[in-house]
């Protein structure tokens, strides 16, 4: 995997994980090469219901842990993450951009 992968598959789970990191030299990102990391995530991805959904979707039953690759596991976070973040936290982002015009005009109309 190339050192570009690495930072966007690490932005895609920081963006997740809502930690916002990102703005940080990538190599403060270590979801790659921490397990340290790694298992917190794959820990919110399992409680979520929405991983239900995503297990329906794909065909996986479960994110799989590879113990001595954490590559392979990486993998699999990172394709979870881009679809969780395609389809719910753009909508989240659109309903409070929407709450927020409806604070804006209901303040305005006072």
């Amino acid at each position: 995997m190339t050192e570009e992968e690495k930072i966007k598959g690490n932005t895609t789970i920081d963006k997740f994980m809502n930690l916002n990191l990102s703005y940080y030299p990538s190599n403060v990102l270590q979801y790659d090469s921490s397990w340290d990391w790694l298992m917190p995530v794959i820990v919110k991805i399992t409680d979520l219901p929405e991983f239900q959904e995503y297990k329906k979707v794909t065909g996986y039953e479960q994110i799989n842990i590879y113990p001595n690759c954490i590559d392979g596991t990486w993998l699999e976070v990172v394709e979870f993450t881009e679809w969780y973040n395609s389809t719910h936290i753009s909508s989240d982002m659109e309903q409070e951009d929407k709450h927020k015009q409806m604070t804006i005009f209901d303040i305005d109309g006072v």
